[in-house]
């Protein structure tokens, strides 16, 4: 995973990988050097009253102060751009994997984790290195460099700081242990707090109408104490280990103080190195802190990027041919089709039928008995385990996989818009497909003047799923989309199950336009919306129980007379078996 991570994402950026490293170090040395100008300025100037060197000392002090300010811009300028640059790699890494994926990994995902792992988890891996590693590297130089300084300015002064390391450094294990959790917990309430408070709002009509208000409050009122008590715990005892880590920092400034006194009495430590260590004081222990903050960090960073990893290595099952589907002038031929979603439990079984070019099929049968799924295999959503399933007589495992969904359009029941113009619904955002071209097919369908009344026509935005449209809207919006694709076999899959009768009749004539001289399979509850197709299969616990004409099938007096029977007993619609 390391590997992958440096050679995917680092060594194509290597050269601004190192460029930004040495000018991390570059500022930890100049941050670390400070003091020692510092202390220049009062033993060379104003201990010596030279008002020569003092200028010079000084102006150097400013230019060092300058250049550490300068430096650390670039470095920030640098590293975020870095940081950028791999979030952006990552990110369209991460979600042309996601469209590359096979379909029944989308059905074992939910959307809210792939949204976590292509933006979350890329976002965490941006923060490891814009942020997290930075600070871990600047903290560890600044000691380093600071320590060397002291050791070689003042051992036994030096000393002096290194003796409570040991302290602070316990300290520090004890906040990352006991603290560092409690704040996130507090941040896990917040998101739950969050979440429920958008759920309460959202569902306050039924809150209101079943008079539980004062429930929904209780709940909230506790989740809030707890998010209080919490919060209240961690900011004690962190207001407590900074309250405790200042006082340390006084008592060995004192402790310098007593020390260096004599020292300077003597000769052997100046009033400027003085100053240096007690500014060395005031800075030593902060970069442990930053470290100790980090290191929780980094762990979620690389936990983020074995999620990213693990998806960028999902396995795709389903490879795409290489020969091009052209015009259909055959039809569709399933032979001995069996398949499985999981082992043991068939859903087709050994399924034969032949569409051929130009007519109309239906699929009918109880709910689960494998209609839907014969649509997915179709699509090459899944592969099947025995049998073929071929197009114009070539096997669709070896048709290029784009080609053969381009000649194929599908409209479910569940049709999705995009939160874009109605016009780039309708071409699916294919500039090549001129706005002239998309209306002629609106007008041909008798959908233009719904358009034609929106606020702004063809450039009007539809909110998310097309909320601002009603379901007869969207449901013709969608069969407007299948025609503007031009494919010449259409898949319809209870298309039109959520539609009432009424707003039904105005989609036939939508409908029927979109099947003219195409090449059809109508998966459908509602026989009615498919007498009239030229075949009929009845698919029954994943095998077609019967095959042929409406009035022939009702005439057998089997599975179909029963399902016809039914929804005469629901729809009163006796005209089912003319």
């Amino acid at each position: 995973m390391v590997r992958y991570l440096f050679m995917r994402y680092i060594a194509p950026f290597k050269w601004r990988f190192i460029f930004g490293f040495l000018l991390l170090v570059g500022n930890s040395y100049l941050t670390s050097v400070l003091p020692v100008f510092m202390m220049n300025v009062i033993d060379n100037g104003i201990q010596t009253g030279d008002t020569a060197k003092l200028t010079v000392t000084m102006v150097s002090y400013v230019l060092i102060f300058a250049l550490y300010v300068a430096s650390m811009y670039l470095m920030t300028v640098v590293l975020e751009a870095l940081g950028q640059d791999i979030l952006i790699r990552l990110k369209t890494d991460s979600f042309k994997k996601v469209l590359d994926w096979d379909y029944h990994h989308f059905t074992s995902v939910s959307p809210g984790k792939l949204v976590t792992r292509v933006e979350g988890d890329a976002e965490k891996v941006r923060f490891f290195f814009v942020i997290a590693l930075v600070t871990v590297l600047q903290s560890f130089f600044m000691l380093l460099f600071m320590g060397i300084i002291m050791f070689r300015t003042n051992a036994s002064m030096a000393m002096l700081i290194i003796y409570p390391l040991p302290l602070v450094i316990g300290l520090i294990f004890l906040l990352q242990k006991f603290i560092y959790p409690m704040f996130k917990k507090v941040r896990r309430l917040m998101a739950e707090i969050t979440s429920k408070i958008t759920e309460y709002l959202t569902g306050l009509d039924i809150i209101k109408s079943y008079g539980k208000e004062d429930l929904f409050f209780e709940r909230f009122d506790k989740d809030n104490r707890d998010k209080y008590r919490y919060e209240r715990n961690a900011e004690f005892g962190w207001i407590t280990f900074f309250n405790f880590l200042f006082m340390l920092q006084e008592i060995i400034i004192a402790m310098i103080l007593k020390s260096g006194a004599p020292m300077i009495l003597k000769g052997v430590l100046t009033y400027g190195a003085l100053i240096m260590f007690i500014e060395y004081v005031r800075m030593f222990f902060f970069p442990l802190i930053g470290i100790s903050e980090q290191v929780s960090q980094i762990q979620r960073s690389f936990a983020a990027f074995s999620r990213v990893y693990e998806l960028h290595n999902t396995p795709v099952h389903i490879r795409s041919g290489r020969q091009e589907l052209a015009a259909m002038t055959r039809g569709v031929t399933f032979s001995h089709v069996s398949f499985a979603y999981k082992e043991g439990e068939p859903v087709l079984e050994d399924v034969s039928f032949e569409i051929p070019v130009g007519e109309k099929w239906a699929l009918v049968g109880e709910t689960g008995g494998g209609k839907s799924t014969i649509i997915k295999l179709l699509l090459r959503f899944y592969d099947i385990e025995r049998g073929e399933i071929s197009i114009d007589g070539v096997n669709i495992k070896d048709l290029d996989i784009r080609s053969l969904r381009q000649d194929i359009a599908l409209i479910e029941q569940d049709f999705y818009l995009f939160p874009a113009t109605v016009l780039d619904n309708l071409r699916l955002f294919d500039k090549a497909i001129s706005k002239e071209e998309v209306s002629s097919i609106c007008k041909k369908i008798g959908i233009d003047r719904f358009i034609s009344r929106l606020p702004q026509g063809y450039e009007t935005d539809l909110h998310e799923e097309g909320g601002n449209l009603s379901v007869g809207e969207r449901q013709l919006l969608s069969i407007a989309r299948a025609m503007v694709k031009k494919a010449d076999l259409i898949l319809m899959d209870e298309a039109t199950s959520s539609i009432d009768p009424h707003t039904e009749k105005m989609l036939e004539k939508a409908i029927r336009l979109l099947m003219k001289g195409k090449t059809s399979l109508v998966v459908a509850h509602r026989l009615s919306t498919v007498m009239d197709a030229d075949r009929i299969l009845v698919i029954h616990g994943g095998k077609i129980a019967e095959e042929g004409t409406h009035e022939e099938l009702v005439a057998k007096e089997g599975v179909y007379h029963r399902l016809c029977r039914n929804q005469l007993l629901i729809e009163e619609q006796g005209e089912v078996f003319s």
